[in-house]
C-alpha cells in the first residue's frame, strides 16, 4: 500500500489537533463491487492482531485481511474523499 503526496496531507489534517493520546490512524476497507474502498479513522488504541506501519511519519494501524486486500493498491485524496487505485507491475496504475 502507498499513499499518494494529497492523501498523506488530509491524513495529517485528520490528526491536526487532536491530543497526544491519539495514536493511530486506522485503515478499513469497505467492500463495494468494482474495487474496495478505504476510510480512515482516528484512535487511540489498536486490536491485539493489528499491524502498525508508518508512512511518511503517520502511524497507520489495521487488521491483516485489510493489510493484504490493499496490497499493491495506492491511496490518493481527491475533493470527493479517499480513492484506490491498483498499482500495476512497472509503477503504473490502473482505475
Amino acid at each position: 500500500m502507498e499513499l499518494t503526496p494529497n492523501a498523506i496531507h488530509k491524513i495529517k489534517e485528520m490528526l491536526e489537533g487532536k491530543k497526544s493520546e491519539v495514536a493511530f490512524i486506522r485503515v478499513a476497507v469497505e467492500e463495494n463491487k468494482n474495487n474496495p474502498g478505504i476510510r480512515f479513522t482516528v484512535e487511540s488504541r489498536k486490536k491485539v492482531n493489528d499491524k502498525i506501519i508508518s508512512i511518511e511519519g503517520i502511524p497507520l494501524v489495521m487488521d491483516m485481511e485489510t493489510e493484504r486486500t490493499l496490497s499493491g493498491y495506492i491511496i490518493n485524496y481527491k475533493l470527493n474523499g479517499f480513492t484506490v487505485d491498483f498499482m500495476l507491475p512497472g509503477g503504473r496504475c490502473c482505475r
